[in-house]
């Protein structure tokens, strides 16, 4: 049995074809997490700021919305190149 082998960048930037069925789910999930985040941030931000400490939670609120920013980011230009594909 081989280990599987991740495939090589292209140098046009199109995606992967294998990844561009998981674009719109990526781009539902990551706006999801974004308002969950933003109700988060406020109801319940200062009681667990004040439970957990402040730099903690602020540092996870950080690297929460920076991985949801970048799920979306992802998923939209994914989405945007099948377009160009499709207009071509």
């Amino acid at each position: 049995m081989s280990p599987r082998r991740i495939p090589p960048r292209t140098s046009d930037g199109t995606p992967d074809p294998d990844s561009v069925p998981l674009a719109v789910p990526a781009v539902v999930l990551a706006s999801i997490m974004l308002i969950g985040m933003l109700v988060a941030l406020v109801l319940l931000l200062p009681d667990w700021a004040r439970d957990y400490g402040a730099d903690l939670v602020y540092l996870a609120v950080l690297i929460y919305a920076g991985l949801a920013l970048r799920l979306l980011w992802w998923g939209v230009t994914v989405l945007r190149a099948g377009v160009a594909d499709i207009e071509k």
